[in-house]
């Protein structure tokens, strides 16, 4: 099952037949067409795959010219291939006495055991390899252009347990610089111990995967220029490794482990982890789904009991730097597409989902191992004179990128759509209400100007029938001046008299 997870990595190097209809694309095909390199002696190299599992190239040995194909892995700095004296390798075996050219390093010696060997796929754990040092002609094509004459690969006289291929290609950052690349420079086959990698799902990408040796090609990156390569400095002299400030699923960390470093290694076809930081992913993963849903009891693989378009489509993010403090440090993303698998299996009466993570990294070892899942969405450059990584955006996941993008702003303007709707549908609400308001004030301001009509009615009636009721007297006499009239008291009904002044 684990060999159908994890998509394909094919055996040529660059179509050319982009998109008609992707002007984005025609313009990068002319820049793929220029063969941009960083030095006159760099030459591209074509990178395979093994049904769907490891990056894997070919290389040829001995003066009998044998092609043998192996697992490209940043393991260990040495060429391992199976010999004949393997009596039960059912895969490639190179025939020492048929090469002229071919002798052993310490021809003494009967076998030897290497035992530092870390393969990372699928257990994460030491192997050992019983075989003899042998020097030889090792070219990278049948036409001997680009050749080691004094090559050095280990010839395993007992089954490696390669499983997918007849041997392994070591490109680990080596102290000692006696790895193949850093041969290559020595021997000036290349101008600079420099390897530019590009690895892609071929069977789904329109540019292939490839090398290049003594170089990198900015031509596969998505800016298309070398300022786009963020350069780290690696956490140590025999291994291409960085610190791992923080790793997220979405806007949630998941990482666990404490002084932890990440390990670019395309011989791993997934992200591989600790076991603790891989349960608290699974759970972030997992989240919303029901127990019949999922099955992430192991720590190989999870599996979703649905297609994994029907799945959250949120990133994996990875803040990289060449230190806790590096200033330069970045979040490098790994969008759902690149990470999760849709598997048709005997076992499953409808396709899953494969989560592209395991988590078989040793305990206590605080680190991840960033493989094939993880580098196919960065054109990575492994410098070994300067002992440095360099990573950058490549051009296969500049469309989705720019996809997202578009995705985004779509989200954008329709979230601002939404926005000036409910803002012009707040405005009309506040003066509709402000209309309803002014209505009522003017119904209240007429109403009050009848009462104040009626009031003025009522009293207008009230004086009409004050008068009507007023004493004769009062209206004969009310308006004579007292203070200035005098009274005949002797009068008997109180007329003024002839003394008086009247008003009149």
């Amino acid at each position: 099952m684990a060999l159908a997870c994890v998509g394909l990595v094919s055996t040529q190097f660059i179509d050319l037949e982009l998109k008609e209809n992707v002007k984005q694309k025609r313009e990068f095909d002319k820049k793929l067409q220029q063969a941009v390199s960083t030095d006159d002696k760099a030459f591209d190299h074509t990178v395979a795959d093994i049904k769907g599992f490891f990056t894997k190239t070919s290389l040829i040995f001995g003066s009998q010219k044998q092609e043998i194909s192996m697992i490209i892995d940043a393991s260990t700095p040495n060429i391992y291939i199976a010999t004949t004296d393997c009596d039960r390798c059912n895969y490639q075996r190179f025939d020492v006495m048929k090469s002229t050219t071919s002798h052993f390093v310490d021809p003494k010696k009967d076998s030897i055991a290497e035992e530092d060997l870390d393969i990372y796929f699928p257990k994460h754990k030491l192997q050992v390899f019983q075989g003899k040092y042998i020097e030889d002609k090792i070219c990278i094509d049948t036409n001997d252009a680009h050749c080691l004459p004094t090559g050095q690969f280990f010839g395993c006289s007992v089954d490696p347990g390669f499983d997918e291929e007849s041997g392994l290609l070591g490109i680990q950052l080596n102290k000692n610089k006696n790895g193949y690349v850093e041969r290559l420079a020595s021997q000036k086959v290349i101008d600079k111990a420099m390897l530019g990698m590009y690895i892609q799902d071929n069977y789904k990408a329109e540019l292939k995967s490839q090398i290049r040796l003594g170089g990198y090609d900015s031509s596969l990156m998505a800016d298309g220029k070398e300022e786009s390569i963020n350069w780290y400095k690696t956490t140590s002299d025999s291994m291409w490794s960085l610190k791992l400030i923080d790793a997220k699923y979405g806007d949630d960390s998941f990482r666990v482990s404490t002084d932890t470093i990440v390990e670019f290694n395309p011989g791993s076809p997934v992200i591989a982890m600790p076991q603790k930081d891989y349960e608290k992913l699974a759970q972030l993963y997992i989240a919303g789904l029901g127990k019949d849903e999922f099955d992430c009891k192991t720590n190989d693989f999870c599996i979703i009991k649905h297609r994994c378009s029907e799945l959250s489509r949120q990133k994996m993010r990875f803040k990289i730097g060449s230190d806790a403090n590096d200033a330069r440090s970045l979040f490098f993303d790994v969008p759902a597409e690149n990470f999760l698998y849709d598997v048709n299996s005997p076992g499953f009466k409808e396709p899953f989902c494969l989560l592209g993570v395991s988590g078989t990294v040793e305990e206590g070892s605080n680190k991840y191992i960033l493989g094939a899942t993880f580098l196919k969405n960065y054109y990575t450059v492994y410098d070994y004179d300067n002992q440095r990584i360099g990573l950058s955006l490549d051009i296969s996941n500049k469309e989705l990128q720019m996809k997202e993008e578009d995705d985004a702003k779509k989200w954008t303007v329709a979230a601002i759509g939404f926005i000036v709707f409910a803002c012009l549908l707040i405005i009309g609400l506040l003066l509709l209400c402000l209309c309803v308001k002014a209505k009522k004030q003017n119904q209240l301001s007429d109403t009050s100007d009848k009462i104040e009509n009626v009031q003025f009615e009522v009293e207008k009636i009230d004086d009409d029938k004050e008068k009507l009721l007023t004493p004769p007297q009062q209206q004969i006499y009310g308006n004579i001046d007292f203070n200035h009239a005098s009274l005949n008291r002797d009068s008997v009904d109180g007329r003024p008299s002839e003394l008086g002044q009247s008003q009149f």
